[in-house]
């Protein structure tokens, strides 16, 4: 691999659940998009996937216990973007007023 890669902190909350505008506010990040939880959900599962590759990265660069805990931590929040995403197509089908 040619080049050096920094790897660094990860981007997004360091916990499942954290509060997203408490994040936001700690690295002074600004949400700019407004729309349905759909499309929300959908930049959410693009900046987990985009952190996940930056961690796999990180890992393949030098594997340590760290860098191996960022990426289980960035498959978590993927994991939890789709399970919302599931969540809310359920709910969809079952209060169509609710699209």
């Amino acid at each position: 691999m040619s080049g050096a890669v920094r790897c660094s902190a990860p981007t997004a909350p360091a916990r499942v659940g954290e509060n997203q505008s408490s994040y936001e506010s700690k690295v002074g990040a600004v949400n700019t998009i407004s729309g349905s939880l759909r499309d929300e959900l959908g930049v959410d599962f693009s900046r987990a996937c985009a952190q996940l590759a930056e961690a796999r990265l990180c890992q393949d660069v030098k594997d340590t216990s760290a860098n191996r805990a960022a990426v289980v931590e960035c498959w978590t929040r993927v994991d939890a973007v789709l399970d919302m995403y599931l969540l809310d197509r359920q709910l969809r089908e079952v209060e169509p007023w609710a699209q």
